[in-house]
């Protein structure tokens, strides 16, 4: 089999896919050989360089054996380098099995090399150790892709003594270790999987070195912690020794068209959607082709697993074969090309946002945008002392002419889009004058006609609880046209005093009536938040009133007809 199933974004293995969706791969941050930091008690990987920032040429690469299988040498040490915990307990009890994959022509495997440093975590930082002959025992495994897992097929348990190279990442010293199967391993795919863990010493840890960005590896390796298949961006180096058997016929499954053919051969089965068994045909497949669930997006964010061919409604977007919905997949926000980065650091308990909080900031600081402006954001809810805080990101749009703007968002929570325009005080007197929510992964769009002026557009967690900080939107200004916005009567205090705009009537705290022009227009039950009766406050006695408010601001105030009884004001 090949790896191809999108997955929140990552290409991952169609073995895998299915265990990974449920993980968090947050869990499996880097260390840095600068920054011990982690997140879980004991961090398992150590690097010289957190960021991919140098090129090819500060890296080289050691050697593997003439005639191997599979060549994916580690580096010596003079660029970046990065090694994994690949260790059967640690001292809090915490389990590490490092897998990679490995696409070779079928045949069997009869021995690999392999690279790793040892070193100690406290929980704070790193330290070295010095191997015994103990540190030496490793468990080494063998697995095939099975349909949404991996299958092990061979399994040996040796002592293979490290060699020192010379080389050192950082101070730690580079080990080389070279290993003769007992009895060959046979394996009738074109991806096997193979593991390296060591088993004895948890104040003395093997650390699997590792390379990224590297011919031919893919950036693409699993990690089983304490049961749980996870996926990290890194492949563990590697030398596979053996002989191929580049004839293998067998079963071809393609699950994207659900077309299945016999007696294929292997090198021909290697598509993007393709299923290969070698030992079974079409009709004893297990799983029959074209019949493996994956992640199906309804239009609307909801998720189903389902074959794709059922997840064909209008909208509906498949994932791959065994993706899963957990975590939702639909609510992924990738992006995209070209969009300039918020820059805000993302929000955690105790945060203070003073980068762009807008209104809700001291003292106020919003970021700039345009009409043409594309952002990709992050945001979340946290806790400030026992106070529930949403991350809201306010930037501020500046019209010089009238004009309809129009902006799209799209985030991984549900989430609130608003245009607020800025009151005669500021903030202290701001009005939204247009808004729209929606859940995750929805496609939000507004869009208004304004006036000349200072706007801000709002984007923020439609709820204070439940979104994680470091959760992704993107917000598109899609553009601005010339437009007249509409008019209407401005009544201040029960008094029609302009015929303006729904913003300027907003700053001079008054109730807009679309359509109605002043004087003609009697503001006889028309205020901001009161009730008059032909000039008269709430709950005053009159003969009759007509109810004038504008059906869009029901919540503002109500003038309800009268027969006898006095008027009030609507809950």
């Amino acid at each position: 089999m090949v790896r191809k199933v999108l997955i929140v974004g990552a290409v991952l293995g169609l073995c895998t896919a299915a265990a990974l969706a449920a993980g968090d791969r947050d869990t499996y941050g880097k260390l840095t050989a600068r920054d011990a930091s982690a997140t879980l008690s004991r961090a398992p990987e150590l690097n010289a360089a957190p960021d991919k920032t140098s090129d090819a040429q500060t890296r080289a690469l050691l050697s593997c054996p003439a005639g191997s299988l599979y060549s994916q040498p580690a580096e010596d040490g003079t660029g970046n380098w990065g090694a994994a915990t690949s260790e059967l307990a640690l001292p809090d009890g915490d389990s590490y099995e490092v897998i990679e994959n490995v696409p070779a022509t079928p045949g069997s495997v009869t021995g690999l090399r392999w690279w790793g440093i040892y070193a100690f975590n406290n929980g704070t930082s790193w330290s070295q150790c010095t191997p015994t002959t103990v540190d030496f025992n490793f468990k080494i495994r063998v697995y095939v892709d099975e349909v949404c897992t991996i299958s092990q097929v061979c399994e040996y348990t040796a002592t293979v003594t490290g060699t020192t190279t010379g080389n050192n990442y950082g101070g730690y010293p580079l080990y080389v270790f070279n290993y003769t199967f007992p009895t060959a391993c046979a394996f009738n795919d074109n991806t096997m999987w193979v593991s390296i863990q060591a088993q004895s010493n948890p104040n003395c840890w093997f650390l699997w070195a590792y390379t990224e960005d590297q011919t031919p590896g893919d950036n693409y390796s699993l990690v089983r912690y304490n049961g749980e298949l996870f996926f990290n961006e890194y492949d563990p180096s590697i030398c596979v020794l053996g002989t191929a058997n580049p004839n293998l016929r067998g079963s071809c499954c393609n699950e994207n068209l659900g077309l299945c053919a016999d007696n294929v051969l292997l090198t021909d089965c290697v598509g993007a959607d393709d299923r290969f068994d070698a030992t079974k045909t079409c009709a004893q497949l297990t799983t029959a082709c074209g019949q493996i669930p994956g992640a199906c997006c309804a239009a609307n964010g909801n998720c189903t697993e389902k074959p794709k061919g059922q997840c064909n409604a209008p909208g509906d977007r498949w994932y791959g074969v065994c993706t899963t919905c957990t975590p939702n997949p639909c609510c992924n926000v990738d992006c995209p090309p070209g969009y300039t980065a918020e820059g805000e650091p993302n929000c955690a308990d105790g945060y203070t946002d003073n980068y762009n909080g807008g209104c809700n900031s001291t003292p106020e600081v919003f970021s700039t945008i345009t009409c043409t402006s594309t952002i990709c954001g992050k945001s979340g809810t946290y806790l400030v002392g026992t106070s529930q805080r949403r991350d809201t990101d306010w930037y501020k749009l500046i019209l010089t002419t009238a004009q309809t703007v129009n902006a799209t968002l799209v985030a991984e929570f549900p989430a609130n889009l608003l245009i607020v325009t800025k009151g005669q005080a500021g903030c202290s007197d701001s009005f939204v004058v247009a808004s729209a929510q929606g859940d995750c992964a929805a496609f939000i769009d507004l869009s208004a006609c304004l006036p000349p002026g200072e706007y801000y557009v709002f984007v923020g967690p439609r709820d204070f609880t439940g979104v994680p900080c470091g959760s992704e939107y993107t917000l598109e200004m899609t553009g601005c046209s010339p437009c007249t916005p509409p008019t209407g009567a401005c009544c201040v205090n029960g008094v029609c005093v302009a015929t303006n705009t729904e913003v300027a009537c907003t700053k001079l705290a008054g109730v807009w009536i679309q359509g109605q022009t002043c004087p003609a227009y009697s503001c006889a039950c028309a205020a901001n938040g009161n009730v008059w009766m032909n000039g008269e406050p709430e709950y005053v006695t009159a003969l009759s009133a007509e109810r004038h408010l504008a059906a869009s601001h029901p919540s503002d105030a109500a003038c309800l007809r009268w027969r006898g009884e006095p008027v009030i004001r609507p809950g």
